[in-house]
């Protein structure tokens, strides 16, 4: 999928510009996806704006029609950075629906097309990043190595103002790609660095639940990933309810990972697919544990998957 095809069938209002911007060559463009975010979006701007480096960055804003002053923010901070800012406005009529409700991935998808730098960095407006240095020291290894296709860090997860470290695996460096498909740990959103063209299936980034775990998965076809165990930011989950609604639909929670994971099969590399169905199987048997008649459609599911983790593991 193209971009005009991208937009000839979804875009049905046409995305407003921000026309302050200058445009130039950059190597790195910075993605922010923001929606309501008033009260967080200066931080999450400003740490962006205050990173230290030796290249050329662009910072795209996706502003998702909010209601609470956030678009305001975004225009005030474009008009004041026009060569570092280019701001898309965005409009309700273009949100893709995703399990019948609608999504911001209309916005995330916009934003990658119109990405100009050779790697790309995301970050939601209600994060931020807390090193200056981060997106300097993620380049210049990057490019230190062209085999890296991503890289990420370790950030902490604030809930409800308490904090604690998101990932646990050790010191920086390269990682298996095994520990990923398996979602041994969550690679904070904030944190990723990747390289733009391992984008290949747009049409699959539509229909996918997440576009961060189709990032994941993208990068281990297009060669190495590498970790940081630094602390370069702060990934805020914004209220408790939220964990307690997910609680009380646990098990459309559990089928929505299973139908994200699922739609990625293809794209994982043959050599790793074994884990993917591993995976795929233990998701199954955590939907079987809720035990009524919804669940028992993961039965032939968590059976299938078995089946064929064992037989992809004697291929390879």
């Amino acid at each position: 999928m193209t971009f005009l095809e991208f937009k000839g069938s979804f875009e049905r209002k046409v995305v407003s510009e921000f026309i302050e911007y200058q445009d130039r060559d950059v190597l790195v463009s910075v993605c922010v996806f923001t929606f309501n975010h008033a009260a967080y979006i200066r931080s999450c701007l400003n740490g962006i704006l205050r990173q230290r480096v030796n290249f050329d960055f662009e910072l795209l804003i996706g502003e998702d029609n909010s209601t609470d002053g956030t678009r305001e923010i975004c225009i005030e901070y474009a008009e004041r950075y026009p060569d570092k800012i280019r701001l898309f406005l965005h409009h309700d009529e273009n949100k893709i629906k995703i399990g019948r409700q609608p999504t911001g991935r209309f916005n995330f998808i916009y934003s990658l097309f119109s990405a100009k730098g050779e790697y790309l960095a995301i970050c939601d407006g209600d994060d931020f990043w807390t090193d200056s240095s981060k997106l300097q020291k993620q380049i210049d290894r990057m490019l230190s190595d062209r085999e890296i296709s991503m890289s990420f860090h370790n950030a902490k997860e604030s809930i409800d103002g308490i904090s604690k470290r998101m990932i646990s695996i050790g010191d920086t460096g390269y990682v298996n790609p095994k520990s990923i498909v398996e979602k041994q740990y969550r690679i904070p959103t904030l944190s990723m660095v990747f390289k733009r063209n391992i984008i290949k299936d747009f049409d699959l980034v539509v229909k996918v639940r997440s576009g961060d775990r189709y990032l994941e998965i993208a990068s281990i076809g297009a060669g190495k990933c590498f970790y940081f165990k630094d602390i370069m930011g702060v990934k805020r989950t914004l209220h408790s309810g939220l964990l307690k609604r997910w609680k009380a639909h646990r098990l459309d929670s559990v089928a929505q990972k299973y139908e994200s994971n699922a739609l990625l099969l293809n794209i994982v590399p043959s050599f790793y697919r074994t884990y993917m169905h591993r995976y795929l199987f233990e998701v199954c048997l955590n939907a079987l544990g809720f035990i009524n008649f919804r669940s028992t459609r993961f039965l032939p599911l968590a059976v299938k998957h078995f089946i064929l983790s064992l037989r992809f593991s004697l291929r390879h």
